[in-house]
């Protein structure tokens, strides 16, 4: 008897603890933007555009309602996450908006509505509206100090970017990209050195070193093709700009040598333009005075090879001092070697 009455207690207890099934919970409701419009879809930096359009909820009998104080964002299509946030509006009674942008660049925008957590409603968005910027005038002025003479010398790049109101006048236009380059002149190829950005004044400023050959330095304000402003230069006048030399492994030898042998004069001769590479075709003028006198003889001309190489060869007639200089020319500073001891015996 008594196992009976568990038992059944148990069935009870299995009956109460299943109970009736939970009620599942209601899917969210679908929204849609039934219209949207951004004007006018040309303009600038100065003049507002208007975005408008209607947010709708599908109602329980399948048709179009109204979705009140809804948040409708307007944002810009680009490739970052969260798409930026240009401007936001809150529905009516009727689910229309409608809100006010400036904005300068030519790119695809778009309205979303994220409704918030436990709404019960779904997310929506618009197709894409493309809306096209007509830039705006701007200017950049450029100074720099100190003139460099050298490849590699430290100059300060500074001025100020400055954009057109529409009343003429002519306004600081601050947190705008700058870019510098060096033209070389014989090419007239503009080269990035590096780039920064205006400060709240307008004013920007950048320390470069220069690079080589001859040539110019450049800036624009440049940002975007399809940007709220026009690119905007300005160049230095050509400054004359030389690379250093030197002279390397240079060698007058054998050492000892006997008299009436040859006796050979070598080394290799290198440019600086951010690295040490061979000075093909330079002049090299070698240069002895015999012991005990005090003066130097030029003794013979020549040329570095593609490698920067040479060597020349003498008849070894009196003990003395052998040294090398390479005048330089329109691109290069000029170098002398020290001065190496022969002893001729």
């Amino acid at each position: 008897m008594r196992r009976t009455l568990v038992t059944v207690l148990s069935l009870a207890v299995v009956v109460v603890g299943l109970g009736a099934p939970a009620s599942a919970a209601p899917a969210p409701i679908p929204t849609r933007f039934a219209e949207f419009s951004i004007t006018p879809l040309i303009s600038d930096i100065d003049h507002p555009r208007a975005f408008a359009g209607r947010l709708v909820q599908r109602g329980a009998d399948g048709t179009d309602q109204a979705l009140a104080g809804a948040v409708v964002a307007l944002r810009e299509n680009v490739n970052t996450l969260p798409k930026p946030i240009l401007a936001q509006a809150t529905t009516d009674a009727d689910g229309r908006f409608t809100g006010t942008f400036a904005y300068g660049y030519s790119r695809p925008l778009f309205a979303d509505y994220s409704p918030p957590k436990d709404s019960g409603y779904y997310y929506s968005l618009t197709d894409n509206v493309r809306v096209y910027s007509t830039p705006v005038e701007s200017r950049i002025s450029l100074a720099f100090t100190p003139r460099p003479a050298v490849v590699g010398d430290k100059v300060t790049l500074s001025g100020l970017v400055e954009r057109k109101l529409p009343d003429g006048s002519w306004a600081t236009l601050s947190n705008q990209p700058v870019r510098a380059f060096w033209v070389p002149r014989d090419t007239q190829s503009a080269q990035l050195i590096t780039s920064t950005r205006s400060g709240a004044d307008g004013r920007y400023q950048v320390t470069v070193a220069t690079p080589g050959p001859s040539g110019a330095f450049r800036v624009d304000d440049f940002e975007d093709a399809q940007g709220p402003y026009t690119q905007a230069t300005a160049t230095t006048e050509w400054l004359t700009v030389r690379q250093t030399a030197r002279l390397l492994s240079f060698d007058a030898g054998p050492e000892p040598v006997k008299k009436g042998r040859t006796l050979t004069v070598r080394g290799t001769l290198q440019r600086y333009d951010g690295a040490w590479r061979p000075l093909s075709g330079g002049l090299i003028r070698i240069y002895f005075r015999a012991k005990g006198t005090t003066t130097y003889k030029l003794m013979r001309n020549t040329g570095s090879a593609s490698d920067g190489k040479w060597n020349l060869p003498f008849k070894a007639d009196r003990d003395g001092y052998w040294y090398v200089a390479y005048p330089g020319d329109s691109k290069f500073l000029s170098v002398k070697s020290g001065s190496d001891y022969v002893d001729v015996r």
